[in-house]
């Protein structure tokens, strides 16, 4: 769901060489310390962002994650009485190592204060909404459980009424749709009725399965999540394949579901994707809005509820913007279609389509209606593909 500028043409013979290299796998090592004290902390909690690559240091504050596909992550730093440590590393080689890290002791401000408890009522509603928004619309979202709902605290911002909700521990989400238990350290989430801004941090592990029908179900829907999705999209831009998978690109300047109204131009990855030297990697900037259409398979029947429009609306407000539609909509609800917005003016995609900063891109529609619960590992392709060599 992000923005870009075109750069330079990447010639058609140097695209395959980038992604034809083997990937070797790296290490991440490294030391926690308390940062008023000096002292090693153990225990601590050390992951990437959006995988399930993760440890705990050990009585010397040290940690090692292994078998990293190479790429640019954000190492996720935590421990119950210290704030969070994150910074973004990247992996290059066989073996990498990040300077220490500091962990600043959280400091407790307590002043006099009146404390009032919630009314249940009111906050089983808040809860219902907070699950809602956050898991998404998809038909997967129904197998997911939030385990710990009251580290979740909500409020409503009197002035502006924005919906906020705050957790002082990670969410734990069992996924029994994906067959994953997901930790997410939810650092941003607020809803003013009309656009949705939430960010966080992701720790994937794999449930056990009841029986081998259940592993099998598991993968089968795992596959079926990761097409269409923002990464299958990414990689397919990396790997010169998006006719292949099934996908259709058009720049346009503005968000519309009308066929007609907005000029659309036909663009293809060598039109915003540029080298950066390293063999894993390739640069992604493009300008104004990438409209995506996934056309391998229908949109689910929620999408258009999503919208908040019907076959015949001629006008809807979606995801915060007017859309103007100068045609009828046609067949736009039962259609994945999307747009990415960027945020910044480039970032860097790996041939697997795991980019370098998560936040540099916005997705609106069918994207946007597919949240945590369609949610994978970042590293899913790779071990995907070692699974199918073995």
């Amino acid at each position: 769901m992000r923005f870009m500028v075109a750069l330079a043409l990447m010639t058609v013979f140097l695209a395959p060489a980038l992604i034809a290299q083997p990937a070797v796998k790296g290490t991440l090592s490294g030391r926690v310390l308390d940062d008023s004290t000096g002292f090693p902390i153990s225990n601590v909690n050390v992951f990437l962002s959006g995988t399930s690559l993760g440890t705990t240091t050990d009585e010397k504050g040290e940690f090692v994650l292994r078998g990293i596909p190479p790429g640019t992550y954000e190492l996720v730093t935590s421990i119950v009485g210290f704030l969070v440590d994150v910074r973004r590393v990247r992996v290059s080689g066989a073996a990498d190592g990040p300077e220490d890290t500091r962990l600043k002791p959280m400091v407790y401000d307590l002043p006099m204060v009146e404390i009032s408890a919630p009314d249940p009522g009111e906050w089983r509603e808040n809860l219902k909404t907070f699950t809602e928004l956050l898991l998404g619309y998809s038909a997967n979202a129904s197998a997911c459980t939030i385990l710990n709902p009251h580290v979740v605290d909500f409020t409503v911002d009197p002035k502006t009424s924005v919906f906020i909700a705050k957790a002082d521990q990670p969410l734990v989400i069992e996924n029994r749709g994906l067959g994953y238990r997901i930790e997410y350290l939810l650092r941003q989430f607020e809803w003013n009725g009309s656009i949705l801004k939430y960010n966080g941090h992701p720790k994937f592990a794999d449930l056990e399965a009841l029986d081998e029908e259940q592993l099998v179900q598991w993968k089968l829907n795992r596959r079926k999540s990761y097409q269409g999705s923002l990464q299958h999209l990414l990689s397919s831009m990396a790997q010169r394949t998006i006719r292949r998978e099934g996908f259709l690109l058009q720049l346009a300047k503005d968000m519309s579901l009308a066929r007609s109204g907005v000029d659309r131009k036909p663009v293809g990855p060598d039109d915003f994707l540029t080298p950066t030297g390293m063999p894993f990697e390739q640069r992604l900037s493009f300008p104004d809005y990438l409209e995506v259409r996934f056309l391998r398979e229908p949109a689910e029947r929620g999408f258009a509820r999503f919208l908040g429009v019907e076959r015949t609306s001629t006008s809807a407000r979606f995801s915060g913007n007017e859309i103007n539609y100068q045609t009828n909509l046609g067949d736009a609800p039962e259609v994945q279609v999307s747009w990415l917005r960027m945020n910044v003016f480039s970032t860097t995609i790996t041939a697997d389509g795991v980019p370098a900063d998560p936040r540099a891109i916005t997705t609106y529609g069918y994207l946007s209606y597919e949240r945590l619960a369609e949610m994978l590992p970042l590293e899913f392709i790779s071990t995907s593909k070692e699974a199918d060599l073995r």
